[in-house]
């Protein structure tokens, strides 16, 4: 993976972390985790259906990966 790829999404999982402190609600859990991914998922989606162009697709996808690495890094908890 390129080192700017890296660096892009290391940046908005610490934008994400600094937004939405709290990943998911208290006791939310991994279903509610899941949740999120599956709505940012649609928003990425939804941009891509709309033709909003390949750089908000892209600002979509980074929101869909920070969402997932927080989700493997168990912040739901």
């Amino acid at each position: 993976m390129q080192n700017i790829t890296m660096q892009r999404i290391q940046a908005r999982l610490e934008h994400a972390r600094r937004e939405h402190p709290e990943f998911t609600p208290q006791g939310g859990g991994l279903f509610e985790a899941l949740s999120t991914i599956a709505e940012e998922f649609g928003e990425a989606a939804a941009a891509a259906n709309d033709g909003e162009g390949v750089a908000r697709v892209n600002d979509e996808l980074l929101d869909l990966i920070a969402t997932g690495v927080r989700a493997l890094q168990e912040e739901y908890k």
